[in-house]
């Protein structure tokens, strides 16, 4: 895809996003409002979404993979002694600075195609995590794990947006830290 097409499609999303944050609800986004505020034309936006739910799963995917980035940055696949306080505070900060689009695409949104795009990406990074720090488990059972801890992190976000990101990120990734390492086998895990 071009620069200008990239363009287009930036623009396109902020135009959404912006919505989001001013409607709080993506059945009161039309199509129109999203060109008008875009600046384009109605069969440029159909060069590149079929519509305001085919944009919405785009935007959930980007969602998906910015934290499915933030989770590689940390090098989890690489050692056992990660700091998964760190983690968390990476994700719930990233989800706080976009609390409206969370609370959109998270709660307030219940397309199915949504929350597989925000969830698929973060599945095949665990799958893919699980198998390399578990080279006997067969793929079977890394999907399985990789699906649990999936749910269980687009869950804990699911209730921590639903508070109104509260409490603050710092706390809230200590409590999760805690939490989670009750378990002495989590930390070899993944």
């Amino acid at each position: 895809m071009g620069r200008q097409a990239e363009r287009t499609k930036r623009r396109i999303v902020s135009a959404f996003t912006d919505l989001i944050n001013e409607k709080k609800d993506v059945s009161k986004i039309s199509v129109r409002s999203i060109i008008d505020r875009a600046d384009i034309s109605r069969s440029t936006f159909y060069t590149y979404y079929d519509g305001v739910d085919d944009l919405s799963e785009s935007v959930a995917k980007m969602f998906g993979n910015d934290i499915c980035e933030l989770i590689g940055q940390a090098g989890i696949s690489l050692q056992l002694d990660v700091d998964y306080e760190d983690i968390y505070y990476r994700i719930l900060k990233y989800i706080k600075d976009r609390e409206q689009l969370a609370k959109v695409i998270l709660l307030n949104y219940s397309n199915s195609n949504v929350t597989e795009a925000i969830s698929r990406p973060m599945r095949d990074l665990l799958a893919e995590y699980y198998k390399n720090s578990h080279p006997e488990a067969d793929d079977m059972v890394c999907q399985n794990a990789a699906i649990f801890w999936t749910y269980g992190i687009y869950g804990l976000a699911r209730d921590w947006v639903a508070r109104d990101c509260k409490p603050e990120p710092n706390v809230k990734a200590r409590i999760l830290n805690k939490s989670i390492g009750i378990s002495p086998k989590f930390k070899t895990d993944f």
